[in-house]
């Protein structure tokens, strides 16, 4: 809370919200507060809003929605007990709310002040944490470009797959455009669906783009070497490892080459709103975007190798703050 105080939380779940003309899926952590609802920074900051206390108003993007006091209004019960959550999150007592099981995840040599020092981090860079895997980031600062010869289109069929594999894509394919990751496609491209089996026995949505991978030209935006890496790391004593929430989707396509990404299954063909994964130039766009969010911190306070990045530093002050420069970049 604004008072340093804990409070404990029942779970969480990314809820439908609307307030005025303005609506959105949002990730909402259920507590006993004294007040129905509270947007917190991570919403705020999300979607632009601008709060005038004087008219009582919050600008949500280009949406203006009137507030209202602190007077409870007397709805039916009926209106207000009832709600779709599309994910449920169960949270032990005590465990921190920034990402569950973060807070707890933390080196053991750290002592209270320490922890103390990392917990007020988390909490001020909280907005920056996926929450769910529909919580996806998305930037503009590189968009994904394919650049090919010139060719006809090239348009295969969608391969065979048994019925229960067919259920697996299907329900891959949904949950892909309900995160505004692909779209309905009306492309003369098209690239077969293959579905590969993990480690885990889990299955694997991939889309085999050799072909279009063959035709395009290539980026040559180097990837750090390894070698010249662990050089970096020399004298540095603590460190803190990131990994990117489904790094790739949080890069937009570029609207003139969507249609080059497109897919085809037995449910119809689709195209990717942001860069998937196969295609040949993908890690060089993600590389060059990184290094530049990145830049003056690289080689320095941190190092990229696609969606990781390990922060590194000597001692606790000058790591803290390291994690602090690469949080606000």
């Amino acid at each position: 809370m604004a008072d340093d105080r804990s409070i404990p939380l029942f779970g969480c779940g990314n809820f439908s919200l609307k307030m005025g003309d303005f609506s959105a899926s949002h990730p909402v952590w259920v507590a006993d507060i004294s007040t129905d609802f509270i947007l917190g920074c991570d919403f705020l900051a999300k979607y632009k809003c601008q709060i005038d206390l004087g008219l009582g108003q919050i600008k949500i993007g280009n949406i203006m929605v009137q507030c209202f006091g602190n007077e409870r209004l007397n709805a039916p019960s009926n209106v207000v007990n009832r709600i779709t959550v599309a994910e449920t999150v169960c949270i032990s007592p005590g465990q921190e709310i920034v990402v569950p099981g973060l807070y707890n995840s933390l080196g053991r040599s750290l002592d209270e002040n320490q922890k103390a020092l990392v917990r007020r981090l988390l909490l001020k860079h909280e907005s920056i944490f996926a929450k769910c895997k529909e919580d996806l980031g998305r930037t503009d600062i590189v968009k994904h470009k394919i650049p090919t010869k010139e060719v006809a289109p090239i348009k295969q069929h969608a391969r065979r797959l048994p019925l229960n594999k067919r259920e697996d894509a299907a329900n891959e394919v949904s949950d892909m455009l309900k995160r505004g990751v692909i779209e309905p496609s009306s492309s003369p491209w098209a690239s077969p669906v293959v579905l590969v089996k993990k480690k885990d026995g889990s299955t694997r949505f991939c889309v085999d783009y050799r072909r279009l991978n063959d035709i395009t030209t290539k980026d040559s935006y180097p990837i750090p070497r390894i070698d010249d890496s662990l050089d970096s790391l020399n004298g540095s004593t603590w460190f803190t490892t990131l990994d990117l929430a489904s790094g790739y989707w949080q890069v937009e396509m570029d609207e003139s080459d969507r249609e080059k990404t497109a897919f085809i299954t037995h449910s119809g063909l689709y195209q990717f709103c942001v860069m998937p994964f196969g295609l040949c130039n993908a890690p060089a766009t993600f590389e060059r975007l990184m290094e530049k969010i990145l830049s003056g911190l690289q080689w320095q306070t941190c190092l990229v190798y696609l969606d990781d990045v390990i922060i590194f530093g000597k001692n606790f002050e000058e790591h803290i703050a390291a994690i602090d420069d690469v949080f606000t970049s």
